[in-house]
Order: C-alpha cells, then structure tokens, then sequence
C-alpha cells in the first residue's frame, strides 16, 4: 500500500503542477510561451501536458467553415449590382503557425472577407452583366481563381463559392425584359421564315415533278403517234408495192370498193365496167 501511495502522490504533484490541454480530431495545434510561439510544427491529436506557468495551448479548426459576405459590384460595361455569396473555405494544418504569427486569430475579419469583397468586385469587374445573367457559373469560377490567388498563400483554402442572390438595377432588369423579349420574337420570325421556305421548297419540287409528268407523257404520246403513223406508212407502202406487182389485185380492190351499180349512160364503144376483168386476168 505504501509503495502504491509513492507512485500515486507525485503523479498528483505533477498534475497539480502541470498545465493539461486537449487537441480534438479536426484541429491543428501547438505550444507558446508568453505569446510567442515555440512549436515548429502542429502538435498531434489527444492530450498534452505542459508547464502552465507563461505557456499555452493553442488550438485552430481546420474543418471547413463559411463566411458570408454582401457587396455592391460594378461590372464592365458599367452596370450596378449587388452580390450576396457563401465562401466555403478550411486552413491549411502546416501553415496554421505561420497564419498565427501574421494574421492571428481574427484572420476571417483581416484576411478573408476583405479578400472575398475584393475577389469579387476584380472578377466581375472584368465580365459584362449580360454574361454574368448568362452563365453564374462562369461568374462564380472567375471568384474562386482570384480568391484563391489571395488566400492560398496564407495557408487558408478556399474549396467553394456559392453566388446566393444577384440584385440587379431596376433599369437594367427592364433592359434584360425587351431584350429577351425581343429575342423569342426574332427566335419566332426565323423559325417561320424557315417553315415558309420549306413549304415553298415542297412547292417547287411538286411542280417540277407535275412538270416533269407531263413532259414524259407529252413524249409517250409523240412516241406513240409516231409509231402508229410509221405502221400506216409502211403499210400503205407494202400495198402499193403488192398492188403495183398485181393487176388482179388491183382490179380485187377495185371491186371490193364498188357498189355493185353500173353506169346509166355510156358513150359509143365504152367498155362496160368489170365484164372484161375475167379476160384480164386469164391473160
């Protein structure tokens, strides 16, 4: 019992002595004395002891955190503005010594949101307001680059921006309106145009086929007269060649046109038609 007792007291001396402080998970800390800093590096997570007589534990979050900020902009082609945004951002654990020495522990009023005021009226100062109407998204990337060349360099990182709310003026809003407005109007004249033309190009192509038909059926008419009149030609030819190679023929067709009906009055000695054609043609 009495050895147990030995071993307890001068634990107890040394805790009654001794400075005691805790780092959590999500903290960056380190040791000063006095004020000044005597860690080189930050501490690791858990309990510390100390000397509490002139030193300290000092602990920053290093998870991360949000600062809001509102601010009046003029962008470039000189149209007012007012920006509201969220900065998501965290510190850097190897540089939280250094932010320490130089800034301090007010380094959100100091060093980040000055930096987030001034980001903003540099990237969109640099932008028109109908691009930044356009595309916020082109806006808020423009934030994060100038921001980021600010803050990096003090160990903070800067990991999101989030443009909440763009008021713009009264006469601008009217401006965006007809201009918007006049947009859809020409968006509606085109589309009608090209709807006109089409129609007018489906009229075209109808009549050049209508066109077209009537053209082929013009030539299958020629074509047809043509052969039609070709095979009267050469048959009115192949008759005239059999009948100038046939007197019998000849006098076959004669009777096959006549009416059967002889001449009232003959002249003299006139042959009466068709009574010597049995003659002839025994000769």
């Amino acid at each position: 019992m009495k050895k147990l007792l030995n071993k307890i007291i001068p634990a107890i001396a040394i805790l009654a002595v001794a400075g005691c402080g805790q780092v959590e998970s999500g903290e960056a800390g380190f040791f000063t004395r006095w004020g000044e800093v005597i860690s080189s590096e930050p501490i690791s997570e858990g309990l510390h002891l100390y000397e509490p007589i002139g030193t300290d534990l000092e602990t920053y979050n290093i998870k991360n955190q949000i600062v809001k900020v509102k601010t009046p902009v003029f962008t470039k082609d000189v149209q007012n503005m007012t920006v509201e945004m969220t900065v998501t951002y965290n510190l850097n654990k190897s540089k939280v010594i250094n932010l320490h020495k130089s800034t301090g522990r007010k380094y959100q009023d100091i060093l980040i949101t000055p930096s987030v005021l001034g980001a903003t009226k540099d990237a969109l100062g640099k932008m028109e307001a109908g691009d930044i109407v356009a595309s916020r998204e082109k806006a808020t990337e423009s934030i994060v680059r100038e921001l980021s060349r600010r803050l990096e360099p003090h160990g903070i990182n800067v990991t999101l921006v989030n443009i909440t709310n763009i008021d713009y003026s009264d006469e601008f809003e009217k401006a965006v309106e007809e201009k918007q407005v006049a947009l859809q109007r020409s968006i509606k004249e085109k589309n009608e145009t090209a709807r006109l033309r089409e129609v007018a190009e489906q009229e075209i192509v109808k009549a050049e086929a209508e066109a077209r038909a009537k053209v082929l059926n013009s030539e299958a008419e020629a074509k047809a007269i043509l052969v039609k009149s070709e095979a009267e030609a050469k048959s009115i030819e192949m008759r005239n060649k059999a009948l100038a190679q046939s007197r019998a023929l000849i006098e076959y067709e004669t009777v096959k046109s006549w009416d059967g009906k002889l001449p009232v009055q003959m002249l003299g000695n006139s042959p009466v038609p068709f009574l010597n054609i049995g003659s002839e043609v025994a000769k």
